[in-house]
C-alpha cells in the first residue's frame, strides 16, 4: 500500500513540474552592447553602451532605494528607474496601477501620448509595457517589471525605424531582477 501511494506521488509531482512553465534563458548579448549590472542595484540589462547616473528628482521617503540612470543618442536614448522600498511592497497585484501613474508623469514630462498599454510577462516577470509617441517624430516604450520588493522601469525614445529594432526586444527580453 504504502509503495503504491509512494508511486503515486511521484506521478503528481512530476506531472506538477512538467506542467509548470519553464523560466526562459536571456537572449544573447548583442554585439557591442553590455551587460550592466551595477553593484547592489538588483537588476541587469543588455544596453548599447554603459550609461550615466541619472538624478531623480522627487524620491519618497519611504523608498530604501531609488536610483535612475540614463543614455542620450543618437539614435536611441534610454532612461532606467530602479526602485526599491515598502512604498511597493503591494505593488504585485497593482502594477498596471503604477504604471499608469508612471506613463501619466512620462506623457506630462515629455508631451508623449499612449498609443497602447497592456501587461506583460517578461522571463517569468510581471510586467507591463506602453508604446508612446513623443513629439519631433520620435515613438518609444516603457517596460516596467516588479520583483518583491522591486521595480524596474525602462524607457526608450528615438525614431520609429530604430525602436524597432530587434535588438530593442533583445533588450527587454534581458531584463533581470535579483
Amino acid at each position: 500500500m504504502k509503495r503504491i501511494y509512494f508511486c503515486h506521488m511521484i506521478l503528481v509531482a512530476c506531472l506538477l513540474v512538467g506542467c509548470s512553465k519553464p523560466v526562459q534563458p536571456r537572449p544573447s548579448l548583442p554585439v557591442g552592447w553590455i551587460d550592466f549590472s551595477p553593484a547592489n542595484m538588483g537588476f541587469s540589462v543588455y544596453l548599447p553602451k554603459k550609461p550615466a547616473p541619472f538624478p531623480v528628482p522627487n524620491v519618497p521617503k519611504e523608498a530604501k532605494l531609488m536610483k535612475a540612470w540614463q543614455i542620450v543618442g543618437p539614435p536611441m536614448g534610454y532612461r532606467l528607474v530602479n526602485s526599491r522600498g515598502p512604498f511597493t511592497k503591494d505593488l504585485k497585484v497593482e502594477l498596471s496601477a503604477y504604471c499608469e501613474k508612471f506613463d501619466r508623469d512620462f506623457c506630462k514630462a515629455s508631451g508623449a501620448t499612449v498609443n497602447s498599454s497592456k501587461d506583460m510577462e517578461i522571463r517569468s516577470l510581471q510586467g507591463h509595457r506602453t508604446d508612446v509617441t513623443i513629439p519631433g517624430g520620435y515613438t518609444g516604450f516603457i517596460v516596467s517589471v516588479i520583483k518583491g520588493d522591486g521595480i524596474f522601469s525602462l524607457v526608450a525614445v528615438g525614431p520609429p525605424a530604430d525602436v524597432n529594432r530587434p535588438e530593442l526586444n533583445t533588450c527587454i527580453d534581458s531584463i533581470e531582477l535579483k
